[in-house]
């Protein structure tokens, strides 16, 4: 529980909470725990943390853990393949050595795909390995246009939706549940003399973090 410090921690006692289910319908969208945590957060003055964004604040850092749900991370190359288990990803796939729809397809088929990469081309190959009334949700921005046909849609109840930065008040409150909570960024900085280098790394997708200037 690295990413959460005594306050956060203090509501499931210290330890993980390790749940059994059998099924997928099965999972709450909240729990005990989660509405504790959300009236204590809504307590100190933060005004957008329910008890369904605490509750998957709480499986992401490793507070509850869903024992059904897998999560696969896809990168290129094998070199980033231990950095996402470390982080949290069950299954691995290399998108340079395999389809990574056809690999989500064998695992079940994603719930949800969090595209982070700037990049329509691969955003639009994984549109197949959404299963069931699955969403690709578009964070990585791109002006290159999301290729997809509206079968490849209709035949799974599918469906693509994104997410900006949301309001100045909004982003304060995740400044301060951050420090609250303990979690820190990942980030690869180089100083402001190397701002070519760094620029040069972030260009070529070498990056495994978001390459942040110091001075």
């Amino acid at each position: 529980m690295e990413a959460s410090t005594p306050i956060a921690a203090r509501f499931v006692d210290g330890q993980p909470k390790l749940n059994r289910w059998k099924i997928m319908r099965q999972i709450p969208a909240t729990s005990v725990e989660s509405d504790a945590f959300s009236k204590d957060l809504k307590r100190r003055g933060f005004s957008f943390v329910g008890s369904t964004v605490v509750y998957a604040h709480m499986q992401a850092v490793g507070m509850d853990y869903s024992g059904k749900i897998q999560i696969a991370a896809i990168g290129r190359g094998p070199e980033n393949a231990a950095l996402a288990r470390k982080l949290g990803a069950k299954v691995y796939i290399d998108s340079q050595e395999t389809s990574p729809a056809e690999e989500l397809q064998k695992l079940g088929g994603a719930q949800v795909i969090v595209a982070t990469a700037p990049s329509s081309k691969a955003m639009s190959t994984l549109i197949d390995g959404l299963g069931p009334n699955g969403k690709l949700m578009v964070i990585g921005a791109t002006f290159d246009p999301i290729e997809v046909t509206p079968m490849q849609l209709i035949s799974g109840s599918r469906g693509i939706q994104s997410w900006a930065a949301g309001a100045p008040a909004e982003s304060e409150d995740t400044l301060n549940f951050a420090e609250l909570t303990g979690v820190r960024p990942r980030i690869e900085t180089y100083p402001l003399e190397r701002a070519e280098e760094a620029y040069a790394r972030m260009m070529s997708g070498k990056a495994q973090f978001r390459v942040v200037l110091t001075m």
